[in-house]
Formats: C-alpha cells, sequence, structure tokens
C-alpha cells in the first residue's frame, strides 16, 4: 500500500510499514513491534 500524504514517508518508515503489512496475523504484528521496541535504546534518567 502506498502512501496517500502529499509527503512520502522516509524509505525506513516506508521499510517497516511495508513489514507490518506482510504481516499475516495480528500476533505477528504485535510481535514485531514488541521486537523493534527492544531494539530502542533506553529513555536517559530523569532527575
Amino acid at each position: 500500500m502506498k502512501s496517500t500524504s502529499a509527503s512520502p514517508l522516509p524509505a525506513s518508515l516506508e521499510r517497516l510499514v511495508n513489514r507490518l503489512q506482510q504481516a499475516s496475523t495480528p500476533k505477528q504484528r504485535y510481535e514485531y513491534l514488541l521486537w523493534l521496541a527492544k531494539r530502542l535504546p533506553p529513555f536517559p534518567e530523569t532527575e
């Protein structure tokens, strides 16, 4: 599915969208989102 907004998505975001669209079940999409979240750097500590 192509982006319908006036500005195209960045290539990295387009890949994420395509990957989520290819997942055949909600569970697969959920597991992919969890995998992505684990790869994020931790939030900085607040004082």
